[in-house]
């Protein structure tokens, strides 16, 4: 069976009718039920030939290819680590308010709500638990804190002159983040 490959489209092969403009077509005689998809017309030293199809090669990867996902990955591993501590946000806000004016009042009186529900449950007095809140409330804080400066870092990416060179820059910020969200758990 003969098949005519185009020199100007290489998916382009046609089997019937003979094309009328033969010049830009090169002619291949093939067995019958051969598949042929993968047949490619190319020239060679002036001279056309026709082989298997060669994958395209793949695009050169740049710096600024990598800067935008590397970026976008590092502000949702910062989402995603501070949506997981800040999920009851208005309670914690309220918690520690309570705390704050239960030490003020020096620990006299009658303390909130969200003291003595947290003190019964925890087994502690209302003092300890309002010490207890007031400490975790600093170190929810804090790590709020460094967290927000280790997201900061992405801008470290704009100076990286190489992949290899983002791709570290990356990788120490998200792990960071993550040994900060071990520790805060």
């Amino acid at each position: 069976m003969i098949i005519y490959l185009s020199k100007t489209n290489k998916d382009l092969i046609q089997i019937f009718p003979v094309p009328t403009d033969l010049d830009n077509w090169v002619t291949h005689e093939t067995e019958e039920g051969q598949d042929y998809s993968n047949l490619e017309a190319v020239e060679v030293d002036g001279v056309w030939m026709v082989r298997e199809k060669q994958p395209e090669p793949e695009p050169e990867v740049t710096v600024q290819d990598v800067v935008p996902q590397f970026t976008e990955e590092i502000d949702n591993t910062a989402y995603t680590i501070q949506d997981k501590w800040t999920r009851f946000m208005e309670e914690y806000r309220l918690r520690e308010e309570a705390a704050k004016a239960y030490q003020e009042a020096g620990f006299e009186g009658e303390p909130s709500v969200y003291i003595t529900s947290f003190a019964e449950a925890a087994h502690l007095d209302n003092k300890t638990a309002t010490l207890l809140i007031l400490k975790q409330a600093q170190t929810l804080w804090s790590s709020l804190e460094k967290l927000a400066g280790l997201r900061m870092r992405k801008y470290e990416l704009q100076r990286a002159t190489s992949v290899e060179e983002a791709t570290a820059i990356k990788d120490d910020i998200v792990n960071k983040m993550n040994e900060l969200a071990e520790v805060q758990t």
